[in-house]
C-alpha cells in the first residue's frame, strides 16, 4: 500500500480519510475568522480589541480544554466523545453565524473552542489505536491535516466573505464539520 493511501483495512479506509478531514476542519475553524475579521468588526460595529476577542475566545477554550476533552474521551470512548463535540461544535457555529453582537460572537467562539478541543487528543487516539504499526505515518499525515487546515482557512473565510457575506463562514463550515 502506498502511503497515499493511507492504511487500509475494511472501515478503516473511510475512517483515516475522515480523521484526517475532522483534524482539517478543526484547524479551519480556528483560523477561518481571520480574514473576514474587519467585515465582522464593521458589521458589528465593534472595536479592533473587541474584535480580537473572537479569535481570543477560540484559543483560550481549545487550550484549556484540551486535557479535560483528552481525559473524556478515554472515559467516554474516542468515538462517542468526538461525534457529540462535532455536534456542540456545528450549534456553536450556527450561534456565531447568528450573532448580532460582540457576548453572542465571543460565547459562541468560546464553546467553539471548547468543543474543537476534542479533536486533537481523539483523532491522535483513533489513529494509533487503529494503526499501531503505523504510529509514524499516521501521525505524519495528521501533522499534515493541520497544515492543511491553516493553509486553507483564511482564503476559505476571505473568499467566502466577499461572495456570500461573513455569516456564511461558519454556515458552511458548520455543514462540513456535521457530514
Amino acid at each position: 500500500m502506498s502511503a497515499a493511501a493511507g492504511p487500509g483495512r475494511g472501515a478503516g479506509r473511510i475512517a483515516y480519510p475522515a480523521l484526517l478531514a475532522t483534524t482539517a476542519l478543526g484547524t479551519m475553524s480556528s483560523n477561518v475568522i481571520n480574514a473576514p475579521l474587519w467585515v465582522i468588526r464593521t458589521d458589528l460595529g465593534m472595536t479592533a480589541q473587541q474584535s480580537v476577542l473572537a479569535v481570543s475566545a477560540f484559543t483560550i477554550a481549545m487550550a484549556t480544554a484540551v486535557p479535560l476533552a483528552g481525559w473524556l474521551g478515554d472515559r467516554l470512548g474516542v468515538k462517542v466523545f468526538l461525534i457529540a463535540a462535532l455536534g456542540v461544535m456545528v450549534l456553536a457555529e450556527l450561534t456565531a453565524a447568528s450573532a448580532t453582537g460582540l457576548e453572542t460572537l465571543v460565547s459562541a467562539r468560546a464553546v467553539q473552542g471548547a468543543a474543537c478541543s476534542a479533536i486533537p487528543p481523539c483523532v491522535q487516539a483513533a489513529l494509533v489505536s487503529t494503526w499501531p504499526e503505523r504510529t509514524a505515518q499516521t501521525m505524519g499525515a495528521w501533522a499534515s491535516a493541520i497544515g492543511v487546515g491553516q493553509a486553507v482557512g483564511p482564503p476559505f473565510g476571505g473568499l467566502l466573505t466577499e461572495a456570500l457575506g461573513w455569516r456564511w463562514v461558519f454556515l458552511v463550515h458548520a455543514g462540513w464539520c456535521s457530514c
